[in-house]
């Protein structure tokens, strides 16, 4: 797992964005940029010898990956019955008095399939992280990609996609293996 804390920055350039402008009136391009620059500096600095982004890029750590394959669904604030609510990351998010997965979620609503024009957050990622180093230093750039598995181990026997989507859990991870 790559996932840093934050800078103070690119939380302010996120709410913005979140609260209504555009990415690029919020300055999160460049702010993305300079905080990718300084990390990378950091770990550097510290003798690491993988060096990533920090996943300054993303809102969330499991990244946008999967919301970009075509089939998937979001789901806004999304019931709690569909959850393993023993599973580290549900419980600790999970609303309690609204019975609810704050924020959005996503699972198979219909057939999963890679979509190359749509796959473009862990390019951008990439990305940055290059042009922050030289080019005999590529080799070390590390990418925390999401396992084949995450969306399915949070939900619930059979609720990581729709029956519309799969008759059945080996169906659902054959496209799964497939898309990554």
């Amino acid at each position: 797992m790559g996932s840093l804390l934050r800078p103070q920055a690119l939380l302010e350039a996120r709410e913005a964005v979140r609260t209504g402008k555009t990415p690029e009136e919020a300055g999160l391009p460049a702010t993305e940029a300079k905080a990718v620059a300084d990390v990378v500096q950091l770990q550097h600095d510290l003798g690491f010898r993988a060096l990533g982004d920090g996943e300054f890029v993303r809102t969330r750590f499991w990244g946008l990956m999967w919301d970009e394959f075509d089939g998937t669904m979001r789901l806004q604030d999304a019931d709690a019955n569909l959850f393993r609510l023993y599973h580290p990351d549900v419980v600790s998010l999970i609303e309690q008095d609204r019975k609810v997965m704050p924020g959005d979620s996503v699972i198979a609503g219909g057939k999963l399939r890679h979509n190359p024009a749509k796959s473009v957050s862990n390019l951008h990622e990439l990305k940055l992280v290059p042009a922050t180093l030289p080019k005999e230093q590529w080799a070390d750039i590390e990418l925390t990609m999401i396992t084949p598995a995450w969306f399915y181990i949070r939900y619930k026997q059979s609720k990581a996609y729709t029956p519309e989507a799969y008759a059945s859990d080996a169906e659902y991870f054959t496209d799964v293996e497939a898309v990554y």
